[in-house]
C-alpha cells in the first residue's frame, strides 16, 4: 500500500478514522495516525461543539437574568442576594459543561433503558452534571 498523500512512499500506517494509507512522515504529524482531512474534520468538529456549548451556556445566562429581574424582590438586591444570584447563574452554566462531558461516557452504555430508566438517567445525569460542571467548566478540546 502506498501513502495517499505521498505516491512514491510505502505506507507504514492507516489513518484511524477513514483508512487511507499514510507514509511514516504522514502518520507521524498527529499523535495518533490520522490523514490530513481526518485532522481538519477532527478540527471543525471540535470547533462547532465548542460553538454549541457557548450558546448553550450563553442562553442559559440570558433566560436566568431574564427570570431574575422579572421579578420585583430581585429589584432591590442586597449583597448576599447578589452572590446568591452569581452562584446560581455559574451553577446553570456548569451544567452545559458538565453534561457534555457525561455524554461523552454514557450515551453509549445506556441505550437499553427502558422508558422509566431514561427518566432516571436523565435526573441522575443532571445532578451529576451540576456537580462535576464545576471542574470541567474550562474545557481543553481532546488532541
Amino acid at each position: 500500500m502506498k501513502c495517499y498523500n505521498h505516491i512514491n512512499s510505502d505506507a507504514v500506517a492507516t489513518c484511524g478514522d477513514c483508512g487511507k494509507g499514510l507514509c511514516k512522515s504522514c502518520a507521524n504529524k498527529f499523535a495518533t495516525p490520522i490523514c490530513d482531512t481526518c485532522g481538519l474534520q477532527r478540527v471543525n468538529n471540535d470547533k462547532r461543539r465548542i460553538y454549541n456549548e457557548f450558546i448553550w451556556m450563553l442562553g442559559v445566562v440570558v433566560v436566568s437574568v431574564f427570570l431574575i429581574f422579572n421579578f420585583p424582590e430581585f429589584w432591590q438586591v442586597t449583597e448576599p442576594q447578589l452572590l446568591e444570584t452569581v452562584a446560581l447563574l455559574y451553577g446553570g452554566v456548569s451544567i452545559v459543561g458538565g453534561w457534555y462531558t457525561l455524554s461523552k461516557f454514557t450515551s453509549k452504555y445506556f441505550l437499553f433503558l427502558p422508558i422509566i430508566g431514561w427518566i432516571i438517567y436523565f435526573i441522575l445525569k443532571l445532578y451529576v452534571s451540576a456537580l462535576i460542571g464545576h471542574f470541567v467548566f474550562i474545557r481543553i478540546p481532546d488532541g
